[in-house]
């Protein structure tokens, strides 16, 4: 192939980079990894679904936010391409730019790409791997094919496309020679490690580099670099289960793929929806490398699904169907004679879905003229192949994931009497992680009501520290990037967190026993003073107020002269029970926050007392005297919420108990002494 030498030929590789995009990097494919991530979280959800290589695993990857460097706009060529270019050629390039805009080319696929400082959670860098791994995109167009029938040094994308004017301007690229799975794994010596910043194997170096370093803010931005390294991954996974990305089919501008054409056009995560042929999950799970799952989706693809382009056989009606790419190295399967002709389509079964794999159907054939045209893939034909390859795909995704996660143990091994408490973190090696990665991180102490005891440096792994000794149960936990990973719990003497009681409004000091106040009693029953009480570990709580005795107008003897009244309150009981400890710390851990909170148990007040008063009516010369004294009870139901003010910085979460509609507040008093309780009660968290 040539080398470019002219400005018209620089114009000519942005017009050709246009030409080789699989399933689309400004919407499909990031969709495709979201669908991924999506199904990777909920599959491998802490003691759900719980294999051995993820025991104790929590998978938080929408919450944490970490920094990182991202492609804020696409381009044809890199930076360093771009500054080698002279004056004339940037010059000439530019002013050819606005005919291209005009002509309806985006402004994103010109020019060189530019990068900049962001923060997206572990999802968001994923799915931000699959746009930018078709990033430069000259550099992309030519380095995601990957040919399973092929030697294994011949993979790459070698087809002359089937344009004359689109062939010349091919003959100016030069072929990297580097097929798709071998660029994105980047373990070939002098190919990946050395171009692609953003490889497999340079991903899993950021992994470890993220467990070794004790910096935090060094490890989430080596976590960025990870997950999107494991996003740029993924797009290559995609494109393996992309016809023509492995039948060697190249589809430029005027020669398009229509399975390309149509998916990139559609919302792909329509498509998820077909049912996974159960031989090909099956290699996926048993599969130990990402290069192994991604030859297993390339053959899958390769020998089941046409593209446009290289559909072969004998045909219903037109013998022996020739591909037009490369027709001398001809795919052995699938077949047109292998398969079911009906309605002018040719259909089989993949796995237990039925695929319309190509159609004859000419355009007058309603007329029964009878014609037919040489077969090929229309709509009704990519539909049916997307509704198996997306999914196929996105279980292929999955287990890639499985393997990028290294496994890692953290056990608590010993705790005395004092609190000492000491453990390691441990990784296990395996195909991908042939080396050992020595974790010196932070290693949290924590009870089981998920109170953080103590914040522990580890140092290759190992781990000493000090956590009070007075509680029932403790574990061990770490997290990197989104990732967290427990210990088992150790029995010591953990289990309860602490709540203090907090009225719903400002809290007000006790009324001076002689001011008017004292006419709303009740008011006061539940929020003059703070309490302080435990929960348990399994969410119980019953506590008991100490009552009290408001005085107006009484002196030690009895009544004065004047008029008295006198308030008495027994013991306050608060019983209350959380039933979902774990829905409540989730909601802590995962930052919720919102004015409703969520329900998490109920609660329920006690209490019963007296009032009595003294009234002296004087009228002439005469006195009256009248005696008043009621007995009453308060009981009162509340459902109880854990909840935080969002519109407040720092703002902590609460336990709120919500007196329940309908629910009697209280018995025995008259009319205008009858104050309602409070309608909410808010207790802080002490951790």
């Amino acid at each position: 192939m040539k080398k470019l030498t002219t400005p018209i030929r620089y114009l000519l590789l942005v017009i050709v980079a246009l030409l080789f995009s699989s399933y689309g990097n400004k919407k499909s494919h990031p969709h495709i990894n979201e669908m991924i991530v999506e199904g990777f979280a909920k599959r491998y959800v802490m003691f759900d679904y719980n294999p051995p290589r993820f025991k104790n695993y929590k998978f938080h990857l929408k919450s944490k936010r970490l920094p990182g460097d991202f492609i804020l706009r696409s381009g044809m060529f890199s930076p360093n391409d771009y500054s080698e270019f002279t004056t004339e050629q940037k010059s000439y390039v530019d002013k050819m730019l606005q005919t291209l805009i005009v002509d309806g080319v985006p402004l994103s696929y010109v020019g060189r790409y530019t990068e900049d400082n962001t923060e997206y959670t572990a999802q968001g860098w994923i799915e931000h791997g699959g746009f930018s791994a078709d990033v430069p995109e000259i550099h992309a167009s030519l380095r995601h094919f990957y040919d399973p029938t092929r030697n294994e040094t011949d993979r790459y994308l070698t087809d002359e496309v089937n344009n004359a004017a689109m062939l010349k301007l091919q003959s100016y690229l030069i072929n990297p020679e580097i097929n798709g799975v071998d660029w994105a794994l980047g373990d070939k010596a002098g190919t990946g490690v050395f171009e692609q910043n953003y490889s497999w194997e340079n991903g899993k170096k950021y992994m470890k580099a993220a467990l070794e370093e004790v910096n935090p803010e060094k490890r989430d931005n080596y976590m960025a670099k990870a997950w999107r390294s494991l996003g740029e991954t993924l797009h290559m996974i995609a494109d393996n289960g992309c016809p023509p990305h492995v039948r060697n089919d190249a589809h430029p501008l005027g020669n398009v793929d229509p399975y390309e054409e149509y998916i990139e056009a559609t919302d792909v995560r329509l498509f998820n929806t077909g049912k996974i042929p159960e031989e090909q999950r099956k290699a996926f799970v048993k599969s130990e490398t990402a290069r192994k799952i991604a030859h297993e989706l390339a053959v899958f693809t390769n020998e089941n699904f046409f593209s446009n382009e290289t559909i072969s056989g004998d045909s219903k009606k037109l013998r022996d169907v020739k591909q037009i790419a490369h027709p001398n190295y001809v795919y052995a399967s699938p077949k047109l004679q292998n398969m079911v002709y009906e309605d002018e389509y040719y259909d089989s079964q993949v796995g237990e879905n039925q695929v319309f794999h190509c159609t004859d159907k000419w355009i007058f054939s309603v007329w029964n003229i009878g014609r037919t045209t040489a077969p090929y893939i229309d709509g009704k034909c990519i539909q049916s192949q997307a509704k198996v390859l997306v999914p196929t795909i996105v279980e292929a995704g999955i287990n890639v994931m499985k393997l990028y996660i290294p496994e890692l143990t953290v056990k608590i091994t010993d705790i005395d009497e004092d609190g000492n408490v000491t453990g390691f973190v441990k990784h296990t090696t395996d195909e991908e992680y042939k080396k050992t990665i020595k974790y010196n991180g932070l290693v949290e102490i924590k009870d089981n009501a998920q109170n953080t005891l103590a914040r522990i440096q580890a140092k290759n792994g190992q781990f000493s520290g000090r956590v009070p000794a007075s509680k029932k149960e403790i574990f061990a936990e770490i997290e990197f990037g989104g990732v967290i990973v427990c210990s088992d719990n150790l029995q010591s003497n953990i289990g309860a967190f602490g709540l203090s009681s907090k009225a719903k409004k400002t809290a007000e000091e006790m009324p001076d026993p002689s001011s008017d106040r004292l006419n709303d009693p009740l008011q006061w029953l539940l929020y003059f003073r703070d309490v302080n009480f435990t929960v348990s570990g399994e969410g119980v709580f019953n506590t008991n107020i100490p009552g009290y005795v408001f005085k107006r107008g009484y002196d030690r003897s009895g009544f004065n002269s004047n008029n008295g009244r006198m308030l008495t309150l027994g013991n306050v009981s608060l019983q209350g029970q959380i039933d979902d400890m774990k829905a409540m710390f989730d909601y802590m851990e995962k930052g919720g926050g919102s004015s409703n909170g969520i329900k998490v148990g109920t609660m329920k007040y006690n209490s019963n007392g007296s009032y009595s008063d003294k009234e002296e009516m004087y009228k002439g010369s005469g006195k009256t005297i009248t005696n008043r004294a009621y007995s009453f009870a308060i009981s009162a139901d509340y459902d109880v919420y854990i909840k935080r003010d969002t519109r407040k910085m720092d703002a902590p979460y609460v336990i709120s108990a919500q007196l329940k509609e309908g629910s009697q507040r209280f018995s025995g008093l008259p009319d205008n002494l009858a104050k309602i309780i409070e309608d909410e009660v808010i207790f802080e968290i002490n951790k």
